[in-house]
């Protein structure tokens, strides 16, 4: 499954050909101009710098909403609720950015990379928190301290 059609992968990728070919002089600006015409792409891009400031920003609201959640409405941060709650956060991230990406057409722009990769993030401390804690020889954690590794 693809998030991207091939038309818009190929459309994106000879856009920058073109640009490419301009910048060195084997296409005059008409001839540019008439191809660039041609290859429309309805997906979203976005520069580098840009794309990580909207990455950092995309990470630093997610992980405040998720901590003002945890905190507002998880008293006794118990492990199966701590576990149960990082693992419906990971699937709404990974929900959101399934919508940026097919929805608002997103590529390469920070903000659905930022939403997939808390997603992981979310998931693998939702197991951590599931599967590991609670054991005889695990240590107990307070509050969210299983979040940062060697926080005991």
């Amino acid at each position: 499954m693809r998030a991207y059609s091939a038309f818009s992968q190929e459309a994106l990728r000879a856009r920058d050909l073109l640009k490419d070919w301009a910048r060195e002089g084997f296409l005059t600006e008409a001839q540019y101009q008439r191809m660039e015409q041609e290859t429309t792409c309805e997906l979203r891009r976005t520069n580098i710098f840009l794309r990580l400031v909207l990455f950092l920003f995309t990470l630093i609201i997610v992980g405040a909403a998720v901590a003002l959640f945890f905190v507002v409405f998880i008293s006794q941060p118990a492990t199966r609720a701590t576990c149960i709650f990082l693992l419906i956060v990971a699937a709404i991230s990974y929900a959101a950015a399934e919508l940026a990406v097919s929805q608002v057409r997103l590529y390469r722009y920070g903000i659905e990379e930022a939403l997939a990769a808390c997603s992981v993030g979310f998931l693998c401390a939702g197991m951590q928190a599931g599967l590991f804690s609670g054991h005889p020889n695990s240590p107990k954690p307070v509050g969210a301290e299983f979040l940062v590794p060697g926080g005991s």
